[in-house]
């Protein structure tokens, strides 16, 4: 059986860069996976560029720091101890100095993750 308990130690980097760090860790389902991530600036780094899931719909809880996070065009402020919802199918990018945890349903998987432009046309 695997082990329904993981550390840090267990998780994988997913998407290094100077903006920040994703922590992927294992898990016995495909219906839902945990990360940790610290952002410290833009994500995505590319101006004008935002990410489309098109499967995952995800929550953040903010841990530490502060930020914003548009979705679909909307801003919403974000500060520790606040929960963002972002639905499959939505752009979305992230700017500020934050660490967070995700919840994402199904699974998150790379192959769903695109990065298109924030304002299509």
């Amino acid at each position: 059986m695997e082990s329904p308990k993981y550390s840090r130690s267990d998780a994988f980097v997913v998407r290094p860069d100077e903006k920040g760090v994703i922590y992927e860790y294992p898990n016995q389902s495909h219906a839902l996976r945990i990360s940790y991530m610290e952002v410290n600036g833009r994500r995505p780094g590319e101006p004008g560029k935002a990410f489309l899931e098109e499967d995952c719909t995800f929550a953040i809880y903010i841990i530490d720091g502060a930020g914003t996070i548009w979705i679909e065009g909307e801003e919403f402020k974000l500060g520790a101890q606040d929960v963002a919802t972002v639905l499959a199918g939505k752009r979305w990018y992230v700017e500020g100095n934050l660490k967070y945890v995700t919840a994402t349903t199904p699974a998150f998987y790379p192959e769903q993750s695109t990065m298109v432009d924030v304002n299509p046309g």
